[in-house]
């Protein structure tokens, strides 16, 4: 027999294929997942329904039309089934009870005989209830009571059956261990560092560091807390403060991570970082967490350091060394209008770097015209170094036209040309899209634009100007030039400028700042000024906290002319210290603090494995451990949102939102999907039995009532109230899925 050639697209097409079934059995476990924790909730109120004698009729998952359903007797039926009076069941020696499937399956009911079983009053034309005792709202009131109660204890088991099964096999989880401290922050304060492994919280054994997360947040008082330093088990009491960044209580500390590299990472110089190197070393010290590596790139403030990594390949491992900086970020000064704005709010004393791209999104119109990511956008249509206010403005007005676009690549120069789309989002509405994300390009020292009235515009730079030196040090990157800005403060320096092939110089005035008066570093954070810890800022409905850029130069602002008290903490500070300070018109600006040095490095969250080691009754203790842990994150998430002046409404999902997070659990494994599904079994209980009607606590507190009355309210009041509970739940329905909709555009 011949050898077979497999063709050269076999591979490929195997690959989308598989890769195609894999997304289909993800979405396929969500969706089981989710019929399971309806089918468990609806199974309790059937069940107790049985128990106390109330005749069930239908037993649905889902909604809409009806797919297939059994009912005992008839076998099973497809489409619509038919309706039986009590008599036709007793007759045929038919059950009672239709199970069903419906078309939709994220949803469910049990339909219960009395709930539809009304009764018009031919004198009075009053609604009143049937008579069959089987009726639900004819049997007493403790066993509607146990029926209403029931779907919601139900999906309490089921969380815990669900966890049970998570702990017997393993779930990895970020361990309870700290990881970089924020200084001056109630943990520094207590003693706390980075590196400490938490083994007790107020008496109890956390295995993950999201316990010490809910025990911040529900704190009433102080924190006991024991960890484990260098062999040594050691005691802090920490008081949890409220963090005004986040507007809940907090101790100022992050989760562990560890030193491997999560994902492809380009260093700013010299080769790439790559999904699973290992950092050993930054500039020759050794360093075991990722809170090392954090302080020593970010407190080098731009400087080149030294990665020493391990690199797998095929099995074998090699030690490399990497050069690597943490990345500038300019931080927005205008904050007033639309965000989404074509308008350049980030700018170093006026000065805008040139557009650069920091991603490209496969099967994007950017990735069919060749571009990839760290492009450095140098021609965009007609425009020369344009920003990325210029290139949404050319969106807006021309999509659907082919756009040239030249980028500059290392030392290359690649022409292309490109086509935005405009597709329709969910809304009505268009937006232009080419599939990148924007980021600026500090390796070249080149100036797209300059901020109109800024103290840089007073060189009257063209666009495209490499600026050489200030006082004739050399700034052959952005590094080097905030560096020599930042040490000017207050002083008229020489600017050093080419553009095309002249070369000329300017002076420039740079702005003297309260942070030089008082010999305060770059990276220091202001807690307060004047015991003032929030300011009003135009353009933001609400007060914007410290230690924000915005608020301090709001706050200064307002000061002008006065002498104020500045509590501030550097790196490493475990205390804040406060210094006095005259505010003029010339030092209001703390405009160091608009560049911030980013982390840049992808580093993994130190995951630590938790596991019952087979044992079922430990997972079960386990189980109902977490269960306890989840009821109380969801009961604190709802006590803040109660008690707040404003709703923390950003991190509610609606069911596009509760989808997605279900679709990226199941990519990280069968476990992760479980806990999910655990915690969403938690969630619907607690939201279910909230006492609004048309939920299960609505309509037990239309038995409490009819407990204390000695008789139910009227259908009429009972009508008002659900269709006032129906309203609740229609707005709310409605807001989570614009606000999930909106985070897809």
């Amino acid at each position: 027999m011949p050898e077979l050639t497999p063709l050269p697209l076999a591979a490929g097409a195997l690959d989308a294929i598989l890769s195609a079934l894999a997304g289909t059995w993800i979405i396929a476990q969500i969706v089981i997942g989710f019929t399971l924790i309806i089918f468990v909730h609806e199974l309790g109120h059937f069940l107790a329904a049985k128990w106390v004698g109330v005749r069930v009729d239908r037993f649905a998952i889902g909604f809409g039309p009806r797919l297939f359903g059994w009912r005992r007797g008839e076998g099973l039926t497809l489409g619509r089934a038919r309706e039986y009076t009590a008599d036709e069941l007793a007759q045929r020696r038919f059950g009672e009870t239709d199970y069903c499937f419906k078309l939709l399956p994220l949803g469910g009911y049990v339909k219960m005989l009395g709930q539809e079983d009304f009764i018009v009053d031919e004198k009075t034309g009053e609604l009143t209830m049937g008579t069959d005792p089987r009726a639900f709202t004819n049997r007493p009131v403790g066993a509607r009571m146990i029926v209403a109660s029931a779907g919601v204890i139900f999906n309490f088991l089921f969380a815990i059956f669900l966890l049970m099964l998570v702990f017997m096999v393993g779930l990895q989880l970020p361990a309870p261990k700290i990881g970089a401290v924020e200084p001056a922050r109630p943990a520094a304060r207590a003693g706390l560092l980075g590196g400490d492994r938490v083994v007790e919280i107020d008496g109890r054994r956390p295995d993950s560091f999201g316990e010490l997360h809910v025990a911040t947040v529900l704190a009433e008082g102080d924190l006991r807390i024991r960890v484990e330093r260098a062999g040594k088990l050691l005691d802090f009491t920490v008081t949890p403060e409220i963090d005004p960044r986040f507007g809940e209580p907090s101790l100022g500390v992050m989760a562990a991570m560890g030193t491997r590299i999560a994902r492809e990472s380009p260093a700013m110089f010299g080769p790439v970082l790559q999904a699973g190197d290992v950092i050993r070393a930054v500039d020759g010290r050794p360093v075991s967490e990722g809170h090392q590596v954090l302080d020593a790139v970010t407190s080098a403030a731009g400087r080149l350091v030294t990665l020493t990594v391990d690199r797998t390949t095929e099995g074998r491992t090699e030690t490399i060394e990497i050069q690597h900086r943490a990345v500038p970020a300019l931080v927005q000064r205008d904050l007033s209008g639309e965000p989404t704005a074509p308008v350049d709010r980030c700018d170093l004393l006026g000065l805008i770097p040139r557009t650069l791209l920091a991603a490209v999104v496969e099967g994007s119109p950017a990735a069919a015209a060749g571009l990839l990511p760290g492009d450095v956008v140098t021609e965009w249509g007609t425009i020369s170094n344009p920003k990325e206010s210029d290139i949404r403005r050319s969106l807006a007005a021309d999509a659907g036209t082919t756009l040239r676009v030249v980028v500059q690549r290392g030392d290359e120069r690649f022409e292309s040309k490109i086509t935005p789309n405009s597709p329709t989002n969910l809304l009505g509405g268009q937006r232009t899209q080419i599939g990148v994300g924007f980021a600026h390009e500090w390796q070249r020292c080149i100036i797209a634009d300059v901020r109109n009235g800024s103290p840089a515009a007073a060189l009257n730079l063209p666009r495209g100007a490499e600026i050489l030196s200030i006082d004739a040090r050399p700034t052959p990157t952005w590094f080097e030039l905030i560096d020599a800005l930042r040490t000017a403060a207050g002083r008229t320096v020489t600017v050093r400028f080419r553009s095309g092939s002249d070369e000329a110089q300017a002076p420039l005035s740079v702005p003297a700042s309260v942070l030089d008066a008082a010999k305060l570093p770059p990276d220091v954070q202001i807690l307060a000024i004047n015991g003032k810890q929030a300011a009003a800022v135009k353009g933001v409905a609400r007060l914007m906290p410290l230690p924000l850029p915005a608020a301090v130069r709001a706050l200064l602002e307002e000061n002008i002319g006065k002498t104020v008290e500045l509590r501030y903490a550097r790196p490493g500070d475990d205390k804040p210290s406060t210094v006095s300070i005259e505010v003029t018109a010339q030092n209001a600006d703390p405009w160091q603090l608009d560049v911030r040095f980013e982390y840049g490095l992808p580093l993994d969250v130190l995951l630590e494995t938790v596991s019952a080691g087979g044992n079922p009754i430990l997972a079960l203790q386990k189980g109902i451990g977490y269960t306890t842990y989840v009821l109380r994150q969801i009961f604190s998430t709802m006590k803040r949102v109660s008690t707040a002046k404003e709703a923390p409404t950003k991190n509610l999902s609606g069911p596009i939102g509760i989808v997605q997070i279900a679709y990226a659990m199941s990519k990280t494994g069968l476990a992760q999907l479980l806990f999910f599904l655990a915690f969403l079994s938690a969630n619907l209980a607690v939201i279910n039995f909230l006492p609004l009607p048309v939920l299960d606590g609505g309509l037990m507190m239309f038995l409490i009532l009819e407990k204390i009355r000695g008789k139910p309210l009227t259908l009429k009041s009972q009508a008002i109230t659900t269709m006032i509970g129906l309203a609740v739940i229609g707005v709310v329905t409605v807001f989570v899925l614009v606000q999930d909709i909106s985070r897809l555009l």
